[in-house]
């Protein structure tokens, strides 16, 4: 089972002489280095060694003559000029300079989340040698600001480099282009480059010939036949016109390296260009899929801000949600206190909150759903179960088979054994006898004892007599999700009645894969009850795929594994067995 990350790692405890940078569960963390030392730490060091040395301080300062003072400088500033240009977070820290909520102007200083998109993009050139990043963060947590002085980096320090800038109104890209303009005024003397042009828009760096510019996407045209190395689109989910903008300034981006791209937003529903971007996209620690766009997905849950905190109340009762939440999470009482906080200033509207300030990219673009079949604290429950292996594959192993459609749908196999999802894949663009091939494969693999192919539509038909045809019928079912259900007094379908039953094995306690596709997928599934006969029925398959952007194969696979009419639940893995009335072998 694979160990992707998904539920994202509280801020790490601070280490003396070191910033942990958090990642996904077992991947390495990057540790980036201390400091370079203060003055004073200088002075103290230098000091030391003099009086070790036993020789009066006078003495030794005679010695150094003023040629020799003047070539040590020009040694510490070529030193200096040298790390600037080839380390972002040490040109942030020694030349940048932001506008802090309290405390005035002070050096960027990396918090978690930038430390952590920094890590992130450096991994991404040392494999790609470009970066490509699609990020959904909270809000006001520092990742324009890291961006924006990625940009003014990179085209006030490179040569031949175009940084354009892309907000999704015009106060946004004012106050983005004041972000930059206060680096570049507040930039050392040693690292500061001259300017040909500075207005509302531009800083013209043409002893580089370099340029950093900003702009509105409001129409189509915007950044059009420009030549761009560096791209930040602020809040894309929010843009007039991205669907245009994408095909127009975007593809003034050349696929080459020394390239950069970060497309962030909090998010604003399924559905649009910037759902679609993330949904294309993987993390850095999973292997590309089929229809991979290029992008790396970077999820910033709001609490790894550290100033989103309040001191609770004497009488802090914590809900039941608010438990489960402290519990997935790992939060404390001061985070929650600042939740709730901001939900009542909200007037206790919770999906705006999620959307706003999400603890999982899956909550940031399903928080305006209502009815949602399967809630996301039991999905999350279930993936930290499937990441820790609480419960061990145990009794019938059944394999789910959801035959790909049409466009870009995959083929999924999803392998059940008890209160456990052992093993999945998806497969893409496969003919039918290399997917029949596939279910043998695995059949002999993981000794599965029996298979269920969704036939809805004849997709799955063609699978099916392969597998009849090879000797397998005695272990193969095909499941039609339109037909009646076995309970037809409560569900509306097959389709239905197998979700359902997948629902409460989740509840009852369950571990599956930890991978962001399934949150995504399982939260993003609708019910209602139909109106002439109350019975329960799901949202259309083709009405998620609109909504979302992609079909839920996974899930589909998943719900497939439950096709037989007698599951046991208990808390026992042994008496989980849908075969026990059946006798199938």
């Amino acid at each position: 089972m694979s160990n992707s990350a998904v539920i994202p790692p509280p801020p790490p405890p601070a280490v003396p002489g070191t910033v942990v940078v958090p990642v996904a569960p077992n991947t390495i963390a990057m540790v980036i280095p201390p400091p370079p030392p203060s003055g004073s730490e200088v002075c103290e060091a230098s000091a030391l060694l003099i009086e070790a040395a036993d020789v009066p301080v006078a003495e030794l300062m005679e010695e150094e003559t003023d040629e020799g003072r003047t070539e040590r400088y020009k040694v510490e500033i070529d030193t200096f000029v040298a790390k600037c240009l080839n380390n972002y977070e040490y040109f942030a820290e020694s030349c940048l300079k932001i506008k802090t909520k309290t405390k005035g102007i002070q050096p960027l200083i990396f918090n978690v989340a930038q430390q952590y998109l920094n890590a992130i993009a450096q991994q991404m050139i040392d494999k790609y040698g470009m970066v490509r990043i699609v990020i959904v963060k909270g809000r006001q947590q520092g990742l324009s600001t890291w961006v924006e002085g990625r940009g003014y980096w990179k085209t006030s320090q490179h040569e031949g480099v175009k940084a354009y800038i892309l907000a999704h109104e015009g106060e946004a890209t004012k106050n983005l282009f004041n972000m930059a303009k206060r680096y570049h005024d507040n930039c050392p003397a040693e690292m500061k480059p001259l300017t040909k042009k500075s207005n509302a828009k531009e800083l013209l760096f043409h002893e580089l010939d370099s340029e950093y510019a900003v702009g509105t996407a409001k129409t189509g045209d915007t950044g059009r036949s420009q030549t761009i190395q560096f791209f930040h689109g602020s809040e894309v989910a929010y843009w007039a016109a991205a669907e245009e903008i994408s095909s127009g300034a975007m593809e003034g981006i050349p696929e080459e390296p020394d390239t950069e791209v970060y497309m962030e937003s909090t998010a604003a529903g399924p559905g649009n260009y910037f759902h679609g971007l993330w949904q294309n996209g993987c993390y850095a620690e999973d292997e590309p899929h089929a229809h991979w766009n290029g992008y790396w997905r970077v999820f910033i849950p709001w609490y790894w801000e550290p100033s989103y905190r309040r001191k609770p109340p004497e009488t802090f009762d914590l809900t039941e949600e608010e438990s489960t939440i402290i519990r997935l999470h790992k939060l404390d009482l001061e985070q929650m206190a600042w939740r709730r906080h901001k939900i009542s200033n909200m007037k206790g509207d919770v999906s705006r909150f999620q959307r706003d300030y999400p603890m999982t990219a899956a909550e940031a673009f399903n928080s305006s759903l209502s009815n949602v079949l399967i809630k996301p604290e039991v999905a999350l429950t279930a993936m930290q179960a499937g990441r820790d292996e609480v419960y061990a594959p145990i009794g019938k192993a059944v394999l789910g088979v959801d035959v790909a459609r049409e466009g870009d749908d995959d083929t999924t196999l999803v392998l059940r054994q008890g209160r456990t999802i052992v093993w999945y894949t998806r497969l893409s663009k496969k003919t039918t006898l290399e997917v029949a091939g596939a279910v043998v494969t695995a059949t002999k693999t993981f000794h599965v004892d029996h298979i269920c192919i969704d036939s809805t539509g004849g997709y799955g038909a063609g699978v099916f007599d392969v597998l009849v045809g090879w000797g397998y019928g005695q272990k193969v079912t095909p499941v039609n999700f339109a037909e009646r259900a076995i309970d037809d007094d409560r569900y509306k379908n097959r389709r239905t009645e197998m979700y359902w039953l997948l629902k409460e094995w989740l509840e009852r306690g369950a571990g599956i894969p930890n991978r962001d596709e399934w949150l995504t997928e399982l939260c993003a599934i609708t019910y209602k009850h139909e109106p002439t006969t109350d019975k329960l029925m799901l949202e259309r398959k083709d009405e998620i795929r609109k909504r979302i952007g992609k079909s839920t194969d996974i899930t589909d696979g998943a719900a497939l594994t439950f096709c037989m009419p007698s599951i046991i639940m208990s808390d026992s893995s042994e008496s989980f067995d849908p075969f026990r009335e059946y006798g199938v072998v």
